[in-house]
């Protein structure tokens, strides 16, 4: 493979519609571009610059994903030690799936950090308020979170947030938004970067999707808006702690940056570099999805816009190929029926075995995606199988035959495990813990 020499975070250009972030890769230019024209952003210039550079660090460990260079260089912005760090350990923790998926030497993550910046800016003073953000796409997840908002009346000072990326599928999160607009009030950032297609061939990245610091790119664009908002929500659910596999010694963790771990992490970074009274959390840190999964469908408020999916389109709201959209159909299929997952899925999942194996097999590796534990699939098979919703599938039949035997005994444990609260909700601020 080839390995950038250089990644060098460059300069920002602050624009009246946006802001664009300049990196040289090997002396060649790239940029991303940050377009916040649809809202106001009331912090100062000294503030919005210091927001900005965290956006560009969370956009270059991006380009750092894929180029894995040997030296990074950051012009934009001087940073403490402990600052320094935070997006070592942070690029390493995400960099490693790469390393693993490609089966790689795990020395390649060990590159020349160099901060020759002149730039500091302190932490952006700001009262503690009641607002608060709700990031928001179409998944399960999000949409229960704003409904468990409405169910206790407590949408006066919330906000939706939406993320853009115009290179990914955006069908349905356009619905979203411009169905819950009407009702609430929506913060849109569009967020691009060019190049992306030569950068993946010229560093044989083989990754479907380029690589992308999803959360950090979430709450860096998030606190753009740090003197209006005191709170972030993203609603990342209880396991997506845990991992999917050991390499070379270290963990491997497709939805690290969805972590109880990282979120005191990034908490941590906020409150000493950037805002100390800026707090992202989610609800759902102590709950699997099944539980989550069960709430969404207690009632049919936003099932018409629906959807977790990168390559959803007009007519489905899932793929139906990729091992997310056959957790999310076995998880679902026990709390609805098989008629109302068919105007979602474009296909009956439990006839691909190939693709739902990995999902509840003992042995089989976990997929880098972002699906939840086995015990969840091992559960809701069984609740299918308990409501005769599926008697005869390959799913079914190599389930029955295969792991049901191993586990029955464990079933009433695997219950209890899977429908309470793992956390005692202390990651959850005291005031929205009654939410939960």
């Amino acid at each position: 493979m080839q390995r950038a020499k250089v990644l060098n975070f460059k300069k920002i250009k602050i624009k009246k519609e946006g802001l664009r972030f300049y990196y040289l890769i090997d002396g060649k230019e790239y940029s991303f571009f940050t377009s916040f024209k649809d809202s106001k952003i009331t912090l100062n210039n000294k503030q919005k610059y210091l927001v900005a550079a965290n956006i560009g660090l969370s956009y270059m460990l991006d380009l750092a994903m894929i180029s894995l260079p040997q030296k990074i260089v950051i012009e934009a912005i001087k940073l403490a030690n402990g600052a320094l760090n935070f997006w070592k350990e942070t690029y390493k923790r995400l960099a490693i799936e790469r390393i693993y998926e490609e089966n790689l030497a795990t020395s390649l993550l060990d590159a020349e950090w160099i901060n020759k910046s002149n730039i500091k800016i302190s932490p952006l003073k700001s009262n503690l308020n009641h607002n608060v953000l709700l990031a928001m796409s179409g998944g399960k997840e999000s949409l229960t979170a704003l409904k468990i908002f409405e169910n206790n009346n407590i949408t006066t000072n919330l906000t939706l947030f939406f993320l853009h990326y115009p290179d990914r599928n955006w069908y349905w999160g356009k619905k979203v938004y411009e169905k819950l607009k009407k009702k609430y009030n929506a913060i849109k950032i569009r967020s691009e970067i060019t190049n992306v297609s030569n950068l993946l061939k010229l560093y044989s990245c083989k990754s479907k999707d380029y690589p992308v610091f999803v959360m950090g790119n979430l709450i860096f664009n998030a606190l753009l808006y740090g003197d209006q908002f005191s709170y972030l929500v993203i609603n990342n659910e209880y396991s997506s702690n845990f991992g999917n596999a050991v390499y070379q010694s270290k963990k491997v963790n497709h939805q690290y940056d969805k972590t109880i771990f990282f979120a005191k992490k990034i908490n941590q970074y906020i409150h000493k570099y950037i805002n100390k009274n800026f707090i992202y959390f989610s609800p759902f840190f102590g709950l699997y999805e099944y539980k989550i999964a069960e709430i969404f469908f207690s009632d049919s408020k936003y099932f018409d816009i629906w959807t977790s999916c990168n390559e959803s389109n007009s007519k489905f709201n899932f793929c139906a190929k990729c091992p997310k959209c056959a957790f999310i159909y076995i998880i679902s299929l026990p709390l609805i029926t098989k008629q109302f997952l068919k105007k979602y899925f474009r296909k009956d999942l439990l006839q691909d075995i190939k693709l739902c194996k990995p999902l509840m097999d003992f042995n089989a590796k976990k997929p880098l995606s972002c699906v939840g534990e086995k015990k969840e699939v091992w559960f809701a098979l069984y609740q299918i199988h308990k409501q005769k919703k599926d008697l005869n599938s390959p799913v079914m039949v190599y389930f029955l035959e295969n792991i049901f035997p191993k586990i029955k005994n464990k079933i009433k444990l695997i219950k209890k495990d899977l429908l309470k609260e793992h956390t005692n909700l202390v990651y959850v601020p005291k005031q929205f813990r009654s939410l939960i």
